[in-house]
Formats: structure tokens, sequence, C-alpha cells
């Protein structure tokens, strides 16, 4: 009877040693698993954080170029053509929709809003270009 129940323990005993070794190759499984995650979600933080940079970047070059006080290479032509023709584009649909208010600023907040609007549209077409490419 005494091998039977040394016979048993034995087994039992490398039965949780198994189960230990499992439970150890699950855990650094999981925490492989969790660092992936974790790093491609720091990746993706980082290309929408890069992203919010490139718009404002597109807004700022869209607005010195639109004062003349930037000059572009020839290459970005066909960028400012299509920002300049959906905007024009967009400006007169808005026209047509909004009806426009009297200021006490003789203007200048309506040019401030209607500039805002202009850079947003900017941005977006910007964003879209730089997606394509």
């Amino acid at each position: 009877m005494s091998e039977k129940k040394s016979a048993i323990q034995d087994s039992f005993s490398a039965l949780l040693r198994r189960a230990a070794g499992a439970a150890t190759q699950i855990g650094e499984s999981v925490k492989e698993q969790a660092e992936k995650g974790k790093d491609f979600i720091d990746e993706k933080f980082r290309e929408r954080e890069a992203n919010e940079v490139f718009r404002k970047l597109g807004r700022k070059v869209y607005k010195l170029h639109s004062r003349e006080e930037l000059e572009l290479p020839e290459s970005c032509d066909k960028f400012i053509d299509a920002l300049d023709n959906l905007l024009d584009a967009d400006d007169s649909d808005d026209h047509d929709v909004v009806e426009e208010k009297p200021s006490e600023d003789n203007g200048v907040e309506e040019k401030s809003k209607e500039s805002d609007t202009n850079e947003e549209k900017a941005e977006e077409v910007l964003e879209a270009k730089l997606v394509d490419e």
C-alpha cells in the first residue's frame, strides 16, 4: 500500500511541476503580448500626434503662402491649387446658405471666422493629400 501511495504522490508531484511550468509559460506569453499591445498603442499615439503636427504645419504654411510671406517650390503648386479650388468652391456654397449679419467691427469678425474655416478646410485637404502620397 505504501508503494501505491508513493506512486500517487510522485505522479501528483510531476503533475504539479508540469502545471507550474505551463503557468510560467502562460504568464510569460501574456506579458509578451501585453508589451506588444502597449508598443502598438504607443506607436498609434505617436502617429496621431504627428498627424496633428502635420495639420498645424500645413495650416501655417498655407496661411503664410496665402499672405505671400512664404514661397513654396513648384512641386507644391498642385496642392495649393487644389486647396484654393476647394476653398473657393466651399466659400461660394457657404455664401448661398449663410445669411450675413451686420457686424459692429466692420467685418473683422466675419473675416476671422472665414479665415478659420478656410484654414480648417485647407488642413483637411492637406491631410488627405499627405495620406494619398
